[in-house]
């Protein structure tokens, strides 16, 4: 049960938070233009990925499994349901999604956002919870200083932080991974939030950092990219982002599977220790794959951020 309850908070707080960055004309005005990188949040591509892709909202029924699952009601889908079909239509002045400027003089778009200031106004009749409300009206500079508070200094200007223990490099149970901490990399806390807790994982504050754990079997049926980790920090250290994943204890399992076939086995001939160690080989391949796919694809994504 609290897991599903974890697993509906995340959603929504990502969900009501997408919606805001739709209607906040502001900080698209302000910031949008200004950044490099089509893919940064504070972008066109950003806030689009945001609500279809981070909150899972593209599929044309996506709504219908929400409300199956007890995520949203019935009124807040009718509160959303204009905005949803405009955003849902939207495409940008001839294809080119890295182009601000020319997005926000599109009266489509103006549309767009002007649907999601209704929905926000009219999801605000409905809240209840002060997080969720938090959640829907506060832009997205916001949700960062939040996110530097709980690091202990604000991201820009702040001095380096260390804890003094060695974070380089990574073993067989712990992946490490390091971005330089400046005004570029600020969002990194919220994405990584926002990206974890929609999954499940529980968040608290701990030595300058947020610590993300989930229980091991929780992520059996995910096939996400973090499957294969139940516990992921940030840190704040020496001017960068640290990033560690400790692996999923549970994919240990994998090498009592083939010995445990074995038991009660009678021993006829030298057969049995080479099924067995061909068991024990598979096993390792298992095991070393899902590992090794696991960092590619984190490790993809951390540099995508």
């Amino acid at each position: 049960m609290a897991t599903y309850r974890d697993d509906r908070r995340g959603w929504r707080l990502l969900w009501l938070g997408s919606i805001q960055a739709f209607a906040d004309s502001y900080t698209q005005q302000t910031r949008w233009p200004a950044t490099v990188e089509a893919r940064h949040h504070t972008s066109f591509s950003g806030c689009m990925s945001g609500y279809f892709d981070h909150a899972n909202l593209r599929e044309r029924n996506a709504y219908e499994k929400r409300l199956a699952f007890g995520h949203v009601s019935l009124a807040e889908v009718a509160a959303v349901s204009e905005f949803h079909s405009l955003a849902e239509c939207y495409e940008s002045p001839s294809g080119g999604d890295w182009n601000s400027e020319a997005i926000l003089q599109d009266s489509n778009w103006k549309r767009v956002v002007a649907a999601a200031a209704e929905a926000q106004k009219r999801l605000l009749l409905l809240l209840t919870d002060d997080v969720e409300q938090k959640a829907l009206t506060t832009p997205p500079y916001g949700r960062e200083r939040a996110d530097a508070d709980a690091f202990g200094s604000s991201i820009h200007g702040a001095k380096p932080v260390s804890s003094g223990r060695n974070v380089g490099g990574s073993n067989l149970g712990r992946l490490v991974l390091k971005r330089p901490a400046t005004a570029e990399t600020a969002h990194i806390p919220a994405d990584v939030r926002s990206q974890l807790q929609a999954l499940g994982f529980a968040a608290e504050n701990s030595d300058g950092g947020v610590t993300y754990r989930i229980g091991a079997f929780a992520l059996s049926k995910n096939s996400t990219m973090f499957a294969a980790y139940s516990q992921v920090r940030l840190v704040k250290e020496s001017g960068a982002w640290v990033l560690e994943l400790g692996l999923n204890k549970a994919l240990w399992l994998v090498f009592l599977i083939v010995p445990l076939g074995f038991i009660g086995k009678p021993r006829i001939s030298s057969l049995w220790n080479w099924d067995l160690a061909k068991g024990l080989a598979i096993a390792v391949a298992i095991f070393s794959t899902s590992v090794i796919w696991s960092r590619i694809r984190v490790s993809r994504w951390w540099n995508r951020l």
